[in-house]
């Protein structure tokens, strides 16, 4: 569990960086 919402939260900064 702590681990999926890890990878969500660098998912949704790395998206915002890209854009």
């Amino acid at each position: 569990e702590l681990q999926s919402e890890g990878t969500l939260s660098e998912k949704k900064e790395e998206e915002e960086k890209e854009h």
